[in-house]
């Protein structure tokens, strides 16, 4: 309902944090409203969301990488806010399930988009410690490192590191 209404205010008086956090929450709520995704999508990409705060730059990565699969093929709005979220990467001090959900988001979307990028990323990665990570934080990151181009540097030996650092993947080994 208030997706609907959304829409068809063609988010009128959102501001560019408003539209953040309702793409954020739609992606979380798997409400499928693809026509808002798109006008949400295109008008971030629009805007300068630089000016955002880093944890909200960092949900809008994820939220994007979520609906991305729905979008059509060579979607250039969702690439160009994907990469204009990268520019500032909002994975450089943040949490631990923030790197995780980057690392994730970065596997999700078209790998040109984001091949730039890899070393930023990978370099919050190396300051992690596996075995601190949930469960969950830790299979975003190796959903992620695993789609990492093995032709970006240290790529392949940080997958290993973390697969062995990790005491509870020594089980599955």
């Amino acid at each position: 309902m208030a997706a609907g209404e959304a829409f068809n205010r063609q988010l009128h008086k959102f501001s560019t944090a408003d539209k953040a956090l309702l793409m954020w929450s739609l992606a979380k709520s798997r409400v499928v409203h693809l026509a808002l995704c798109r006008l949400l999508i295109r008008s971030l990409a629009a805007e300068c969301c630089a000016k955002l705060q880093r944890d909200i730059v960092s949900a809008t990565l994820w939220a994007t990488a979520v609906i991305c699969p729905s979008l059509p093929a060579g979607e250039e709005w969702a690439k160009k806010l994907v990469q204009d979220l990268c520019v500032a990467q909002p994975w450089a001090g943040a949490s631990p399930f923030e790197v995780a959900n980057a690392a994730w988001a970065f596997g999700q979307v078209p790998p040109e988009w984001v091949i730039a990028f890899w070393p930023a990323l990978l370099s919050s990665v190396e300051q992690l410690l596996p075995g601190t990570l949930t469960l969950h934080e830790l299979c975003n990151l190796l959903s992620g490192l695993s789609l990492c181009p093995a032709s970006v540097r240290g790529s392949p030996q940080l997958l290993e590191e973390v697969l062995s650092e990790d005491s509870s993947l020594q089980l599955w080994r």
